[in-house]
């Protein structure tokens, strides 16, 4: 008998930063799944193009993305991991946000706001560091951000939002027995 495999199929786009800190935006994405889950079809990385903040204070994309997984079983269902960056003062290009959501277990499409953070100075002499030399502190392993592991020991700040829309569907419920 042929194994049975769930199928996660997931489109959309990027389609906007709301209240962003930062000018000249440009965001990295990648997956984060537990391991039983694996990329049939699309990047499991990508990065966008740069974009400026409007009137509004928006900062507007519209990435499109296209990736399928498979997975025997359900556990360890795939997150979307975020990373904005733009430019500060000096030019330099520095953290805006991270963010990272679990894709939606329902089929159909989705409207969806994920909150951005970021690592925000714990004393008075990081702070000035920051100011002085126009660097924030980042993260240097995007699945952090997902995880649960260590982050009520991080301090962040609230950075705005990112808005995106999916498409979802959802195969091999009924052979595996699963009702989503």
């Amino acid at each position: 008998m042929a194994e049975q495999k769930l199928i996660l199929t997931v489109e959309g786009q990027v389609e906007c930063c709301t209240d962003p800190k930062a000018n000249g935006l440009f965001f990295t994405y990648g997956f984060s799944h537990g391991p039983g889950w694996s990329i049939a079809v699309g990047a499991k990385e990508g990065t966008s193009q740069a974009s400026s903040i409007d009137n509004n204070n928006m900062c507007i994309w519209n990435y499109p993305f296209n990736v399928a997984f498979k997975a025997e079983r359900p556990f360890g269902w795939p997150q979307m991991v975020f990373a904005i960056y733009g430019k500060n003062a000096f030019g330099s290009t520095v953290v805006a946000g991270y963010g990272a959501i679990h894709l939606p277990t329902t089929q159909g499409l989705h409207k969806l706001e994920i909150p951005l953070f970021a690592p925000a100075s714990t004393s008075l002499m990081q702070k000035l560091i920051a100011k002085i030399t126009g660097q924030t502190t980042e993260f240097i392993n995007l699945n952090f951000i997902a995880g649960g592991e260590a982050r009520d020991l991080t301090r962040t700040e609230s950075q705005g939002t990112l808005k995106m829309t999916l498409n979802v569907l959802i195969g091999g419920t009924q052979a595996l027995d699963l009702i989503l």
